[in-house]
Formats: C-alpha cells, sequence, structure tokens
C-alpha cells in the first residue's frame, strides 16, 4: 500500500512539474513562442525578455507552485514520509525538464527546485539559494555557473547548518545533478566575470 501511494504522488509531482506555465503564458497572451526567443528555454526568465516583468511573475509563481504543490500535498495530506518523499521530491523537477506537453523537452528547472524546497525546510533553504544566486548570477558569466555555485552552498547548509536526514542529501544531489545537466551548455563554457544579463531558469 505504501508502494502505491509513493508511486501515485510521485507520478502526480511528475504531472505537475511537466505543466509548462511559462510557454502556456507566452502562447495565449503574449503570441509568443518561447523556443524561438533567446536560448530557447521555455522558462520564466524568457516570459520576462518576451513579456516585462508583470508576465515574468506570474510564470515565476506558478513554475514555483508546481514544485511546492505536489510535495506539500504528499507529506502533508498523503502521509508520505522518508525516503518514500525523493521519488516525489524529483520528481516536478524531472518533469518540467523533460515535459510530455513540449516533446520531452522543458526548462531547466530551477524554479520548480526552489519550490520543492519551500514545501520541505519552508524558509531556511530557499532563503539560503536566494543568499547565494541573487549576488552571483549578477557577475558570474556563463549563469549556470551561479546556479552550480548555489547548490554546492545548500548542500553545506544541509550538511553542517541545519543537518538534515540523509534522505534530504539524496533530495538535494538529484536536483543538483537535474540542474547540472539542464545547465551543461553554460558549464561547457570557462566561468568569467562579467555583467550582461542571461537566462537562468
Amino acid at each position: 500500500m505504501e508502494l502505491l501511494r509513493t508511486l501515485a504522488a510521485t507520478a502526480f509531482a511528475f504531472a505537475c512539474g511537466s505543466l509548462p506555465f511559462s510557454y502556456w503564458i507566452a502562447r495565449r497572451f503574449l503570441r509568443a513562442d518561447l523556443r524561438g526567443h533567446a536560448d530557447g528555454n521555455p522558462g520564466a526568465w524568457n516570459v520576462r525578455r518576451v513579456g516585462g516583468t508583470g508576465w515574468f511573475v506570474a510564470a515565476l509563481v506558478l513554475d514555483v507552485a508546481k514544485g511546492w504543490l505536489p510535495v506539500w500535498v504528499s507529506r502533508q495530506l498523503l502521509g508520505v514520509r522518508g525516503w518514500d518523499l525523493v521519488p516525489v521530491a524529483l520528481a516536478p523537477v524531472l518533469g518540467h525538464a523533460f515535459s510530455p506537453f513540449l516533446s520531452w523537452k522543458g526548462g531547466k528547472g530551477l524554479a520548480s527546485t526552489f519550490g520543492v524546497w519551500l514545501a520541505l525546510s519552508m524558509w531556511k533553504l530557499p532563503l539560503v539559494e536566494l543568499a547565494t544566486l541573487l549576488p552571483l548570477v549578477r557577475v558570474l558569466r556563463p549563469s549556470g555557473w551561479a546556479v552550480a555555485c548555489t547548490m554546492v552552498t545548500t548542500g553545506a547548509a544541509l550538511a553542517w547548518i541545519w543537518p538534515k536526514p540523509a534522505w534530504w542529501l539524496a533530495v538535494w544531489a538529484g536536483h543538483s545533478l537535474l540542474l547540472l545537466w539542464t545547465h551543461r551548455r553554460d558549464l561547457a563554457q570557462r566561468p568569467r566575470i562579467g555583467n550582461a544579463r542571461a537566462p537562468i531558469g
């Protein structure tokens, strides 16, 4: 019974993550296909490029929510606990990065990752992520390196600042691998200091 509950929660989490809200917002309200703008990433940052700050905020909130909602529902309503939460916590980011609505392609998953950690730790880990990412993304290029540094800082916080069970570290490791993959083009380049704006999620 527990296995079926975990499988159902994981499937629900993947389905939530796969909803390409940023892409739909751009298509419906901005008459634009994000895959043809900037780096082609169908994420919230490209919504900002196409439609401005207001639409960016709407897309960002929805992308965060689709990471937060399934994990919160799984923990609080379905009673999924411990190691059983690991696949549930990874599934929204997988769904975002490999969305069946976009021919198994998708965005970079940063906002969905943030949403998952909101559900797991409330403000603690998201605060560490923001405190690392926001300064670095303004000066470090390509921006994928800022994301990589953010995940290192998050792992350090989990291990030493707020020590957590091993399954939390498993979630962090899974997210880190996924984000390294989705930012692989950035990470293939040598990091440098710069002030040009670049998509991050």
